[in-house]
């Protein structure tokens, strides 16, 4: 039975991708997109690339280091595939909160408390707030 579970949201996650991607390509015109990325140079995208997945293996480190407050026995090696599917829905699903429902989901099927999970998603989102009117408030003044 869990296998079967296992092999449908296989099935899901491929067709989302699928689709997804489906959706984009029918959307960008490819030749424009292939000359703006040629007009940068290789470095500075292979740095852009970088300094984003260093970003987001922070993110998944500082709701980590939230949810061992609650849940001891949670490794960071489990925190990460959730973290990436957030991420990914995030930047998918019309709103912002989508991510976080979908990380919390996922971990939440794995076992862990969800009352844990909620209360970590809702301090982590509060951290990023502060953080980003506490650089905003840094560069104006």
């Amino acid at each position: 039975m869990k296998k079967h579970k296992k092999m449908i949201l296989t099935a899901f996650k491929l067709l989302v991708t699928g689709v997804s991607v489906y959706w984009l390509l029918k959307l960008t015109d490819l030749r424009i997109a292939w000359q703006s990325i040629n007009a940068v140079p290789v470095l500075i995208i292979f740095l852009a690339v970088c300094i984003m997945l260093a970003g987001f293996v922070v993110g998944s480190f500082r709701w980590w280091l939230l949810l061992r407050h609650t849940t001891s026995t949670i490794r960071y090696r489990k925190i990460l595939p959730s973290s990436y599917l957030g991420i990914f829905f995030n930047n998918i699903l019309p709103t912002t909160m989508g991510g976080d429902v979908i990380r919390t989901l996922h971990l939440s099927l794995r076992g862990i408390s969800p009352k844990a999970l909620i209360g970590s998603a809702i301090i982590d989102r509060a951290i990023g707030l502060f953080t980003v009117l506490a650089l905003g408030f840094v560069c104006i003044g």
